[in-house]
């Protein structure tokens, strides 16, 4: 919703209660997104009154506010003039650090909702504070944060029972998420819905199968470049996901059976990742067909399907066979750069 601020410091549009801006960094991640000197601008000022301590007309009623990809977000900006929000995204937003989020667990005790994906300047101990503070917590997501470590993200979930929505991948690649951490999450968040554990490259189908043991209502899955798991556990998706809309396995070890049990049980299936699983072939594409009426999106990079038995599906899926590029070079030039370090830490 537009914000705008008069000569006053007061804002002047109607009672609010979300604000979005996107920041200055925003092409740099997505080239998707564009940002305007004016979205800027009104980000600027919003900062400016939020530090000056202004009231607006939503410092009452505010209660989701959202500013990514901005490189400038300084800690206690925010701060204080908003007692009621419930929901805090900074995503990519990379200036806010572990001081904004301590006072966030002190200030916030109804939080619910939060977002700090892709910074690196945030550590365990704060997103521990605010699992221990904020109760009504349920949707947290600090993917690729690459300073929280596996200690941390544990204690983190056995103190957040109520989580809907967790998102851990890319986390501290010499303290990986561990098996003790995945079968924490299984004991401890029964209603989890969403779950993103991409690139947790050492956890095992044996934690694995205890999500599946214990959490049945997953609509998002997401188990992209975790290299130990296997058909032992891909296989129990069929059985314990039914409503599942989203999953992503791509690099793991599936076979056809697997994949075309899941796509007679999972019926909502919308989104489906099986980019680098050399097992797979024509076979899943026949049974997609007859079963997948809800399919919206295949990738199938580095499988064994061939370009002929794509002709059965329909136009209307989004198919994605080849590796080219859908960000910009330099971007995916820094990807390269960042998974080949990676390469060599694990070797």
């Amino acid at each position: 919703m537009p914000f705008e601020i008069n000569e006053n410091g007061t804002d002047s549009s109607d009672e609010v209660t979300h604000l979005e801006f996107i920041g200055d960094s925003a092409s740099d991640y997505d080239y998707k997104v564009s940002t305007s000197s004016k979205d800027i601008t009104l980000l600027e000022k919003f900062l400016e009154s939020a530090c000056k301590k202004q009231k607006t007309s939503c410092s009452s009623s505010l209660r989701s506010l959202k500013i990514t990809y901005y490189s400038k977000l300084l800690d206690n900006k925010i701060l204080h003039l908003y007692p009621n929000i419930t929901s805090l995204n900074f995503e990519q937003s990379e200036s806010f650090t572990n001081a904004s989020l301590t006072e966030i667990a002190r200030s916030y005790p109804n939080l619910e909702s939060l977002n700090i994906c892709g910074n690196q300047n945030i550590t365990g101990q704060s997103i521990y504070k605010i699992a221990q503070s904020c109760k009504k917590l349920r949707y947290l997501d600090i993917g690729f944060c690459g300073n929280i470590t596996n200690d941390f993200v544990y204690k983190t979930v056995k103190a957040s029972c109520k989580l809907e929505l967790l998102c851990i991948g890319g986390l501290k690649r010499y303290k990986p998420i561990s098996d003790r951490t995945i079968s924490a999450i299984a004991h401890s968040c029964p209603n989890l819905y969403h779950l993103s554990l991409k690139g947790c490259h050492n956890i095992t189908d044996n934690s694995v199968n205890k999500l599946f043991q214990h959490i049945y209502n997953l609509k998002f899955l997401e188990l992209d470049q975790c290299r130990f798991i296997t058909d032992s556990s891909i296989c129990n998706i069929a059985n314990s996901c039914p409503k599942l809309e989203h999953l992503d396995i791509g690099a793991c070890d599936a076979s056809n059976a697997s994949i075309c049990n899941i796509v007679h049980s999972c019926k909502k299936l919308k989104y489906l990742n099986i980019r680098c699983c050399r097992l797979i072939t024509d076979i899943v594409i026949n049974e997609i067909a007859q079963h997948c009426s809800n399919l919206e999106f295949l990738s199938i990079v580095g499988t064994n399907i061939t370009k002929d038995a794509l002709s059965e599906l329909n136009p209307k899926i989004k198919i994605k066979r080849d590796l080219t590029l859908e960000i910009k070079p330099e971007k995916e030039l820094n990807d390269l750069r960042t998974s080949l370090v990676y390469l060599v830490q694990d070797l």
